[in-house]
C-alpha cells in the first residue's frame, strides 16, 4: 500500500517487510516538497500501484507530479519514469515531442505488456496550488521499453 508518499509491503499481519521511500529515489522529491503549498503536504499523491511479479517491478503513479515510475523492487531504483519529472521522450499521437502526457491522473491499469489506461483529470497547477481543469478522460499511454 502507498503511505503518505512511500510504498510498503505488509504481512497478512500488518508487519512491514519492505519499504521504499519516495524521497530517497525520486530525485525531484525535494523540488515539489519546497514548491508544494498544500497545506494537507501530500507533495507528490501516489495514488495507484501495479505489482508485476513476474517482472519484480512496481509501476507507481503520483497524481501531483504527473508522472509515473517503474521502479526495480528488489534494488529500489527508479528504471525510468513518463511525465512532467520523466526522462523518458514523450511523443504526440501525431509523434510531435510534448512536454506531458498526463496531469493529475488516477488509477493506472495494465492492459498490455508496454501499454496502460489512467483516468486523466486534465489539471494543470498554477501558483498557490490552483487548478485549471479542462477535460477529464480515460487515456492510453503506450511506452516502448
Amino acid at each position: 500500500f502507498v503511505m503518505v508518499d512511500d510504498i510498503w509491503e505488509l504481512t497478512m499481519e500488518g508487519v512491514p517487510v519492505w519499504k521504499w521511500y519516495a524521497r530517497h529515489h525520486i530525485p525531484q522529491y525535494t523540488y515539489v516538497h519546497a514548491d508544494n503549498v498544500n497545506p494537507n503536504k501530500d507533495f507528490i499523491h501516489g495514488n495507484t500501484l501495479h505489482y508485476d511479479v513476474h517482472e519484480g517491478v512496481i509501476y507507481y503513479n503520483s497524481r501531483h507530479m504527473d508522472t509515473m515510475w517503474k521502479i526495480n523492487k528488489t534494488s529500489g531504483e527508479c528504471l525510468w519514469a513518463i511525465g512532467r519529472y520523466g526522462d523518458v521522450p514523450m511523443l504526440s499521437l501525431a509523434g510531435k515531442p510534448v512536454k506531458q502526457l498526463f496531469s493529475h491522473s488516477h488509477g493506472l491499469t495494465r492492459i498490455a505488456e508496454s501499454t496502460f489506461v489512467t483516468f486523466d483529470n486534465d489539471a494543470f497547477m498554477h501558483p498557490g496550488f490552483h487548478t485549471t481543469c479542462g477535460t477529464s478522460k480515460v487515456k492510453e499511454i503506450t511506452f516502448d521499453p
